[in-house]
């Protein structure tokens, strides 16, 4: 695990290992894959990672997450992948490239950080509302679109059992790069006021339409390019900005009318 997702206190001597004693990228990654792959093949990862951080963090045991037993069990899930995927990025985003396929890889790779980020936002809010069902019937009360839904008399029991299935729907549907939406949703489910958006993602989302609609190219038919300091840049921002909801999220109570629980730092 990368350092940069630990705790960090200056006035503690930086990085609090929390989950073990720092290793050796070479060491750690010998011991699970050696006799699966080639030796060289190994060095060549480990030195991949050592010129990101000379010492990473053990990956933590599946217990040391869930220490509170109404949390769900993937509602970690969303979190570390995004980070594994940030991670991924940076490391594609450090390889050497070519006048030719570095402006389509840079373009793409900036545009991956804005998709983890959206399948981030929806993957916990549905890992929340849909293992808690206080939470579920607080969405569906406080939600616009759910709560103005016409029932005949005669269709709520069977709409009662079906409500899952409806919001499911409605969640599906949901565009999760639309921050001001996500915004308001995660308050009419959680209660929760979401971080301020820093400006680089903002940018971000509004590049992602010419990226993915445009092919890159600006309204005015203008070719944008990407470079690593701007995949660099925004993937920071999202990891500061998803690790304040993450935490959050970590301090919801079972029942959404108590008080959130105090999260230890």
């Amino acid at each position: 695990m990368d350092p940069n997702e630990l705790p960090y206190d200056s006035g503690e001597g930086g990085y609090q290992w929390i989950w073990g004693e720092p290793v050796n990228p070479k060491d750690a990654l010998r011991d699970e894959f050696s006799g699966l792959v080639s030796d060289g093949l190994i060095d060549t990862v480990a030195g991949d990672f050592s010129e990101l951080n000379h010492e990473w963090s053990p990956r933590p045991d599946e217990d040391d997450f869930y220490k509170d037993d109404w949390v769900p069990a993937d509602l970690d899930g969303p979190y570390m992948e995004l980070m594994m995927a940030l991670n991924q990025i940076e490391l594609v985003a450090k390889e050497k490239r070519s006048i030719i396929d570095g402006p389509l890889i840079y373009r793409l790779l900036y545009l991956n950080i804005v998709i983890a980020l959206e399948t981030y936002l929806g993957d916990s809010f549905s890992a929340v509302v849909f293992k808690q069902r206080p939470y579920l019937e607080r969405f569906v009360h406080n939600s616009t679109h759910l709560r103005e839904k016409q029932i005949s008399l005669s269709d709520v029991l069977k709409r009662a059992k079906t409500i899952e299935t409806d919001v499911r729907g409605f969640v599906g549907g949901i565009s999760w790069h639309d921050l001001a939406n996500v915004t308001k949703i995660y308050k009419q489910a959680f209660g929760l006021q979401l971080p301020e958006i820093p400006e680089s993602i903002r940018a971000g989302i509004k590049l992602r339409h010419d990226i993915v609609h445009r092919n890159g190219k600006t309204p005015d038919g203008q070719e944008r390019s990407w470079k690593k300091e701007q995949i660099r840049v925004l993937k920071s921002s999202v990891q500061l900005f998803v690790t304040e909801i993450e935490e959050m999220l970590k301090a919801l109570p079972p029942d959404p009318g108590a008080p959130p629980a105090k999260v230890e730092s």
